[in-house]
């Protein structure tokens, strides 16, 4: 019955009219003044040099679940809530920072 409610779930959804299949956000969007400070974050370590830049540890990797949801999910939503922002979702093991 659990495989049923998988493709049956989504047909009387899709149906709905007041229900939107949506990506959600990863996190809050950015602002003008957050892009501004990026920016200016950004012409400020520009002139830094390879010997500086080598001494970096870099850590902005990507999480992927091999096992399980990996955040990156879609949802049923009324279209009268607004959308929903995930900022941050904890999961298990199996996964591969990319």
């Amino acid at each position: 019955m659990l495989a049923e409610d998988y493709v049956l779930m989504p047909r009387l959804c899709h149906d709905v009219p007041w229900l939107e299949l949506k990506k959600v956000s990863a996190g809050p969007k950015l602002l003008p003044h957050h892009q501004m400070a990026r920016k200016k974050w950004g012409d400020d370590l520009e002139g830094k040099t390879n010997a500086e830049w080598a001494a970096v540890l870099f850590s902005d990797e990507k999480k992927w679940n091999l096992d399980e949801r990996d955040g990156l999910q879609q949802h049923w939503i009324g279209t009268w809530h607004p959308d929903p922002v995930v900022v941050c979702r904890h999961s298990g093991s199996g996964s591969v920072m990319a």
